[in-house]
């Protein structure tokens, strides 16, 4: 379980960004190059998921397959996460799925998921980003930088994401809980205000869902 602050910033803002990170007494690195990471969320019929966001439920899930990588051909190392989230606080349960198979052959396999069947769920948003990492020189704070947003309707035809959301760039930063006392510190040289923000519920808007 960890703490999970969001921030929304301009493109115009990566300098700002960059400077800060450079700067701060944390001591930030890059622990490995930049990847693309690639989602399909998956909601009920009635998009629970993205009600219970909308209406500020304090516990929530969202259920998503994340892959990293190329968005099309053979596809290695996929997962379902079930992201929980309570308030300020997140935490994560991850279940491997097998490479070597097509995204249509992953989703097939999902439809007797466990997960999937048993909250009667179906894929309903695509989405792709390009995302940077960042990493305190003990370890305790990560930051996760997140651009070239942008989203698609699921369809069976494959994965599409016509939908940019570019000119903005999604900065999150991560610690445990018992880190809490030392994020005081770490605030104090963070020029940024937290913002409340869902990459699910921004996409499902975008693509004009007609089920919301």
């Amino acid at each position: 379980m960890r703490y999970e602050r969001k921030y929304v910033l301009p493109l115009n803002g990566e300098a700002m960004l960059e400077q800060a990170l450079l700067l701060h007494p944390e001591a930030f690195h890059q622990p490995y190059p930049d990847r693309r990471i690639n989602n399909i969320y998956f909601d009920t019929a009635a998009r629970d998921c993205y009600l219970d966001n909308q209406r500020g439920i304090s516990l929530r899930k969202k259920v998503r397959l994340r892959w990293y990588g190329a968005p099309d051909g053979v596809i290695d190392h996929p997962v379902l996460e079930e992201k929980f989230k309570r308030n300020h606080m997140g935490w994560k349960e991850i279940h491997r799925l097998p490479s070597g198979l097509t995204l249509d052959g992953i989703l097939t396999e999902l439809r007797d998921n466990p997960v999937i069947a048993a909250g009667e769920l179906e894929p309903v948003l695509n989405n792709s980003y390009q995302r940077s990492y960042r990493v305190s020189a003990d370890g305790r704070f990560r930051v996760t930088i997140d651009q070239q947003l942008a989203f698609g309707a699921y369809e069976p035809q494959g994965f599409s994401c016509p939908y940019p959301f570019s000119d903005r760039i999604i900065v999150e930063w991560k610690y445990k809980k018992k880190d809490l006392d030392s994020a005081e510190d770490f605030a104090r040289y963070w020029p940024f205000r937290a913002k409340r923000f869902s990459k699910y519920s921004t996409g499902l808007e975008m693509v004009a869902d007609p089920a919301i």
